[in-house]
């Protein structure tokens, strides 16, 4: 009796299995397992269910407190985002707002154009302009950010161009000490670092000058290449307790604090001088 059930079981399991493949290697058969296991699926996805639904009778609040966290933290990403957003437009505005203040220069022809790409290797000594030869823009213009001269276009191309700064040692041209005829020649003392401020001197000035510290220094307009009377700095005093300094008994040195502002322009204007009727 025993050998006949385990006969009985033998066979069984071997007609299971041999049911399993032939369902298993058919498209048909895999459809009425698939048909006879969905009762049991549905079955175990409602346990689940339930579940989820007694832990929310058991814990209320739970959830509507995790939903509601999330909520304040997309909020509060999405105010930050538009923060900055807004913060950088003002500081824009801002900008262009300072280069439309701009006096009138008979003459000359005013270009606003925007700040491409810096250098961080030589971050106050030069950059790029977005606008070019194609928008009237000259070599040698002036460039100014707000009211304060900050530079010369060294190089042009068609739809860009080179600036060099007044903190640069290639950025030379004529000024003149406000109050006084006294005019010499400033240039850059090559600040390459992005924390430390800038500085310009002006040589060439003769030996009796009278110069005091916050005196400002104005371009010349000597060379035609810009307009005069452009504020460019204030003179500063020297390690040695005074603005000048003697060279070779024979010319007046003194070191200029340039007004620009080097660290956040954005948008800069070019002065150009109008083409000449013939």
């Amino acid at each position: 009796m025993r050998n006949s059930f385990r006969q009985f079981l033998f066979v069984l399991v071997g007609l299971a299995i041999m049911l399993l493949l032939v369902l298993g290697s058919s498209n048909t058969g895999r459809r009425l397992a698939l048909s006879a296991a969905t009762p049991f699926i549905y079955a175990w996805r409602g346990v689940e269910r339930g579940a989820a639904a007694a832990i929310g009778w058991l814990m209320p609040g739970e959830d509507s407190r995790t939903r509601e966290l999330l909520e304040a933290r997309t909020a509060l990403r999405l105010a930050q985002i538009d923060a900055a957003a807004t913060e950088g437009l003002r500081r824009e505005n801002n900008e262009l707002r300072a280069l439309l203040s701009l006096p009138d220069f008979p003459g000359w022809r005013v270009v606003a154009a925007p700040v491409l790409t810096r250098d961080p290797a030589t971050w106050n000594l030069g950059f790029t302009i977005g606008r070019g030869a194609a928008d009237g823009i000259t070599v040698g213009a002036v460039v100014m950010s707000g009211p304060a001269v900050l530079g010369r276009v060294s190089r042009l191309y068609e739809h860009s161009a080179e600036i060099v700064t007044i903190a640069s040692p290639a950025c030379r041209f004529s000024v003149v000490v406000a109050g006084t005829p006294a005019t010499g020649i400033l240039s850059g003392l090559g600040a390459f670092s992005t924390r430390s401020t800038p500085l310009c001197q002006v040589d060439f000035l003769p030996r009796d000058v009278q110069v005091t510290p916050g005196q400002q220094i104005l371009s010349s307009g000597l060379g035609g290449w810009m307009p005069g009377g452009l504020v460019i700095g204030n003179a500063i005093v020297t390690e040695s307790g005074n603005c000048t300094t003697i060279i070779d008994h024979a010319r007046a040195q003194l070191t200029v604090a340039p007004l620009a502002d080097f660290s956040t322009m954005r948008f800069v204007a070019v002065i150009c001088p109008l083409p000449r009727a013939p």
